[in-house]
């Protein structure tokens, strides 16, 4: 029955280190979200800006209004985010994976060879020698705790060697008893240790069974009980040949298998209460690490010395009670409980004091890394509150340089606009003195044709008057035609000359100078003494449009230069805001850096590489 109990016990042993096995991957995988943690900020170095800012101007407000629902949220950048130290994901993954952590299954480890002991003690230890001791002491031996109290007693006490001897004889009788009924026997005990004359009774004979290094105890038997047989060892039962029809002989009772068996079940039983065990494994998985870490520069002695210190104490100590609590609890389930639970309990004894020293060791790479964060949570504020205030100066210096730049073009377009009205009233003054020497030129070109239709006339030859009546000629003809001509131009060009006259009389020049304008578009009034004056306002037109055309460059020049100039102020101004702003930057860097220093010395001290170590 105890040798399934150790069966059962070493599997239990072995469901344990599977569970210890997914313990040890679930701390590694959190392990790995605060590295992940660690890797989500930005760097222990400030992101400082590596040029000034450029400022566009777009439309009328770049940044639009901050008041203005529509552009306040969408042209505001963010503020700038200072990150603490990070780790890259193969740095992460190793340090997950144990660097300044134990991987889970050295404890276990350390566990299962301080459980070799136990379970070698509890191998040794035969049922048959502890029913035999039961059966002998009449005491409730099935509690493991009261097993252990008897035998302690007895090897404290003077008749020890005697104790043993007792107990081997009362084991002889469990032995024998085991081996008759594996061999087909009925056998049945006495009812009392004190049984006179006999022990054993197989198949309905009593026997008493004999045991030792010598035969006296035997022959006395006989003389006392001559009807009752002997279990003996054939060593013994060979020096009676005369009694060997009432003699059983058994190899199992032979004296050293016997005192081997007794004394081996002793030790056994004082040898399964979990003591204390040095945790190897632990001890020497952490000094490689340490000494790694001393040899890269990493870490100091001193260091070294309390990680090592703390990962075998814990690991040891967690052992010990543990798995004296676990054996404990296992008591009332006799040594195969008392094994079971104090493997369990070393098991998570070692893991829960590992945890504890791991916060020890983490302890000051926390208090770095908080006293960090706080710095970098108060530089973040205060940069959001000067990146805000930039932001607003900003929008005010743009809304003022806007109104000075609106103020100044206006000024610009009045001054344009006066010299257009110059150009102008040069430009109608010339229309005007158009439209007033255009009647005089259309009658002196009427008088001009009187003269020249006059000459003409005189100058053709003339039919005589009664030829003339019966049938003119073409002499007659002509003559007539060139006077009827000169009739109707003459009265065109009067007519047209009053019509402008009346016009600039009552609606002015510039009527005036639609009314020529209208009428020399008639060819018959195109007349030499009309060029002079025609030719006087087209010069006065041209000179007009190229002296606004001058107007218009100087403004459009104007407005460049006054734009160019606003802008220039603005990106001074702006630069100047910014260069304030990345100064308070540097000398907050200056603050952080030896906190970030310090943080990433605590992790060297680990073994955690940072990223920009």
């Amino acid at each position: 029955m105890w040798m399934y109990l150790a069966g059962g016990t070493g599997l239990l042993l072995l469901v344990s280190a599977a569970r210890e096995a997914r313990l040890w991957l679930g701390a590694a995988r959190v392990a790995r979200q605060w590295d992940e943690a660690l890797r989500r900020d930005k760097g222990a170095q400030l992101l400082l800006p590596q040029q000034e800012p450029d400022l566009q101007i777009q439309g009328q407000h770049p940044h639009g209004h901050p008041d203005d629902p529509k552009t306040a949220g969408s042209t505001r950048s963010k503020t700038p985010r200072i990150g603490p130290a990070r780790l890259t994901r193969d740095q992460s993954d190793k340090a997950s994976r144990g660097v300044y952590l134990l991987p889970g299954w050295v404890p276990t480890l350390d566990v299962g060879l301080a459980s070799i002991d136990e379970i070698q003690a509890l191998t040794q230890i035969d049922p048959r020698v502890v029913a035999g001791m039961d059966f002998w002491l009449s005491e409730d031996l099935a509690d493991f705790s009261e097993l252990k109290r008897v035998v302690a007693e007895a090897a404290a006490g003077d008749g020890y060697a005697r104790w043993l001897d007792t107990l081997k004889g009362y084991a002889a009788e469990q032995v024998a008893a085991d081996v008759l009924v594996t061999s087909g026997a009925r056998v049945e005990l006495a009812a009392a240790p004190n049984q006179a004359g006999w022990d054993l009774l197989v198949d309905g004979e009593p026997y008493n069974v004999k045991v030792g290094a010598t035969a006296s105890h035997i022959a006395q038997h006989f003389r006392e009980y001559p009807d009752i047989g002997v279990i003996t060892s054939p060593e013994l039962a060979a020096q009676f040949p005369e009694h060997a029809d009432k003699i059983i002989a058994l190899p199992e009772l032979s004296n050293d298998d016997l005192v081997q068996l007794v004394e081996g079940t002793i030790d056994g039983i004082d040898g399964v209460g979990w003591d204390f065990s040095f945790p190897v494994v632990t001890a020497v998985f952490s000094g490689l690490r340490e000494l790694n870490l001393l040899l890269s520069g990493d870490t100091d002695l001193s260091s070294s010395l309390r990680n090592f210190t703390l990962d075998v104490a814990s690991t040891g100590g967690g052992m010990w009670v543990g798995g004296k609590f676990g054996a404990m609890l296992g008591l009332p389930f006799g040594p195969a409980g008392v094994l079971a639970g104090g493997i369990l309990g070393a098991i998570l004894g070692a893991h829960g004091m590992r945890a504890l020293a791991n916060r020890i060791k983490l302890a000051n790479l926390r208090r770095a890394y908080e006293a960090f964060r706080r710095q970098q949570a108060a530089v973040e504020a205060e940069l959001a509150e000067r990146w805000q205030a930039l932001q607003q100066a900003v929008l005010a210096q743009v809304d003022q340089t806007e109104r000075e730049l609106r103020a100044h073009l206006k000024r610009l377009e009045a001054i344009h606009r006066s010299s257009a009205e110059r150009i102008k009233a040069g430009h109608q003054a010339a229309v005007a003195r158009f439209a007033a020497a255009v009647p005089g030129c259309l009658e002196a070109a009427a008088d001009r044709i009187a003269v020249d239709t006059a000459r003409a006339l005189a100058a053709l030859p003339t039919t005589p008057r009664l030829a003339r009546l019966v049938w003119p000629s073409r002499q007659d003809i002509e003559r007539k035609s060139l006077a009827l001509w000169s009739r109707r131009a003459q009265h065109r060009l009067r007519t047209a000359a009053e019509k402008i006259r009346r016009s600039a009389e009552a609606h002015g020049p510039l009527k005036a100078y639609e009314e020529a304008t209208a009428l020399l578009q008639d060819r018959l009034l195109q007349v030499a003494e009309l060029q002079p004056v025609v030719g006087e306002l087209n010069q006065a037109h041209a000179q007009a449009l190229a002296a606004l055309a001058v107007e218009q460059a100087k403004l459009e020049d104007a407005s460049k230069r006054a734009a160019t100039e606003t802008a220039r102020q603005l990106a001074v101004f702006i630069r100047r805001e910014a260069k304030a702003l990345h100064g308070w930057l540097q000398e907050q860097a200056a603050v952080l850096k030896p906190l970030a220093d310090q943080v990433r010395a605590e992790m060297r001290r680990l073994g955690i590489k940072p990223a920009d170590a």
